[in-house]
């Protein structure tokens, strides 16, 4: 297989995700050196949609492959599946092809997404979703395989013949070709708890933070807008007013300064402020009842029932 370079990530070929030049930079560093990227940054910021950018940008198939962290995950999850029961079944049964189906232990066994991913070595993006909520040996293991591309499946044995009918054939050994794409690999974090310093060494690191300009803002909400606009669940977004956007964003602006002085737990993010739009515009809301810190529809910003609390005392 004659491998062919990605090309440069610009960004630019997602135009509803505005990412910073140095960020651009730092992920192209990380692609062409084979690390993982730890994404940190407060809930709502763009981490996950980073995965999508990158995917987007770079014309991936399929776009990212997503895999949800629990505190129960284990590397093995991102690797493959081993159907130990059904071969138990087999094994049992009277019929003799499941009783020499059940002699094959490679016939169990179901890659998963990077697990395929070092297998066949085509371009793929893989974001594993808030690391912080696993142990840490799930992190590790992980980046064991992704740094040597190549894992074990301990349930076939080593002496089992390859199929030459079959080239994805799951073996004892899975090894990447030599002449291949490294998946990229996203790895988000929400601070739960402390990553490990030996981990964050071998990764390379961004943290997405909120925009600090609110011209930067304005022109991530219009960029959403856009793509909000080309789809049939948001025609009646079509006209929504420029200037509607311009206070709305002055407004949360003020909200959001407010907001971290009542020290609330979950600050509003982006995520928030374009759903508050769309509310604005979808409920005809006249840009004259803007300004205030308790403009229309403003609970929406806040996620729990604390923080609301917090909001509406400093208001009254």
């Amino acid at each position: 297989m004659s491998r062919k370079k990605y090309r440069d990530f610009t960004g630019k070929n997602c135009p509803s995700y505005l990412i910073d030049p140095f960020n651009v930079e730092m992920v192209n560093f990380a692609i062409k050196l084979g690390k993982p990227i730890v994404v940190e940054g407060e809930p709502g910021c763009g981490k996950t949609r980073l995965a999508h950018a990158i995917a987007e940008d770079l014309s991936i198939e399929g776009g990212p492959k997503i895999v949800p962290v629990k505190s129960t995950s284990r590397a093995n999850d991102l690797l493959y599946r081993y159907n130990a029961l059904g071969r138990l079944q087999d094994s049992q049964s009277k019929n003799e092809a499941q009783l020499l189906q059940a002699t094959k232990a490679h016939s169990y066994v179901e890659l998963e997404f990077l697990g395929k991913a070092i297998q066949q070595g085509s371009p793929s993006v893989i974001l594993v979703d808030e690391v912080d909520k696993a142990d840490i040996d799930f992190a590790d293991d992980l980046l064991h395989v992704i740094e040597n591309f190549e894992f074990q499946i301990s349930e076939i044995p080593e002496d089992t013949p390859a199929d030459p009918d079959d080239p994805f054939q799951p073996l004892h050994w899975i090894k990447g070709p030599k002449e291949a794409h490294r998946p990229i690999v996203i790895f988000t974090s929400n601070r739960s708890k402390p990553l490990s310093k030996p981990f964050l060494r071998r990764c390379f690191y961004l943290e997405l933070n909120f925009p600090t300009d609110k011209n930067m803002l304005m022109e991530i909400v219009q960029a959403n807008l856009t793509k909000a606009k080309n789809t049939d669940l948001h025609t009646s977004i079509e006209n929504i007013s420029e200037n509607l956007i311009k206070e709305s964003v002055k407004t949360f602006w003020d909200i959001r300064e407010k907001a971290k002085n009542n020290k609330v737990s979950k600050l509003p993010a982006t995520a928030e402020l374009i759903d508050w739009v769309h509310v604005l515009h979808l409920n005809d809301i006249d840009v004259a009842q803007l300004g205030k810190l308790d403009a229309p529809y403003w609970q929406l910003l806040f996620k729990t029932g604390e923080d609301l609390e917090l909001q509406k005392q400093s208001l009254s």
